[in-house]
């Protein structure tokens, strides 16, 4: 994802006036970068944390316990749309798992 952002944002900078839109070759293009490549705007540090009474330790565990209990287990975040929601989301359609989410406020 990182490499096709960079060369989408590549493409955008060499674009010409005429390739994004703009036929006034008498006016200035401006183009605007909002970030630089090589930023940590991906970088997100997340940990599962659980009660010592639930089994599973590890995140292989946690898969094979949400497969053997479809939509048994909770999952709690800071709200829809969080980083630790859509964590799980993701975690929940590359393993085929099914938990149910909890958004706090």
């Amino acid at each position: 994802m990182k490499r096709t952002l960079v060369l989408l944002l590549a493409a955008a900078v060499v674009a010409s006036p005429t390739a994004l839109g703009q036929s006034y070759p008498n006016k200035p293009v401006k183009i605007i970068v909002p970030f630089s490549p090589g930023t940590a705007a991906d970088i997100a540090p997340l940990a599962i944390i659980a009660n010592p009474k639930f089994p599973p330790s590890t995140i292989a565990e946690l898969i094979a316990a949400a497969k053997a209990r479809p939509g048994e287990i909770n999952y709690g975040s800071g709200g829809s749309g969080s980083v630790t929601h859509l964590s799980f989301e993701l975690l929940k359609s590359q393993t085929g798992i099914q938990m149910t989410h909890v958004p706090y406020k």
